[in-house]
């Protein structure tokens, strides 16, 4: 089952994937993406992010697996790269000044599409 892009705008996300566990059949995988260094915006709105904690906490508190080669910062390194002891930093947002250019233009040119005024 796959809850991508969606926890970070719910009022509970801990509620939303155990109903997504409930869907599973025994051994069945849960894959779950939220943007951790995503830029804010307003609307749909944020109301979390949800850093690689909370997914080690909840596998552990729900004898889950988590599997470890899968658990990445998409598009950069695995999470434990950037693990400092029992904390984790977040990695920088742009790994140089040319995909920095490149993802601003598209984040700006994605949002321009998809954008749809809120009320108000």
């Amino acid at each position: 089952m796959l809850v991508l892009n969606v926890l970070e705008h719910t009022f509970d996300p801990l509620r939303v994937i155990d109903h997504a566990r409930m869907l599973l059949k025994p051994g069945g995988r849960l894959v779950l993406l939220t943007p951790a260094v995503w830029p804010l915006h307003a609307y749909p709105f944020d109301a979390w992010r949800i850093l690689p904690n909370l997914y080690e906490q909840y596998a552990e508190r729900n004898g889950l697996l988590l599997l470890r080669d899968y658990f990445e910062y998409i598009g950069r390194d695995p999470v434990d790269t950037f693990r400092q002891g029992a904390s984790y930093s977040l990695p920088p947002p742009w790994p140089n000044r040319r995909q920095e250019i490149i993802g601003s233009v598209v984040y700006k040119l994605f949002r321009a599409v998809i954008e749809v005024p809120g009320p108000g």
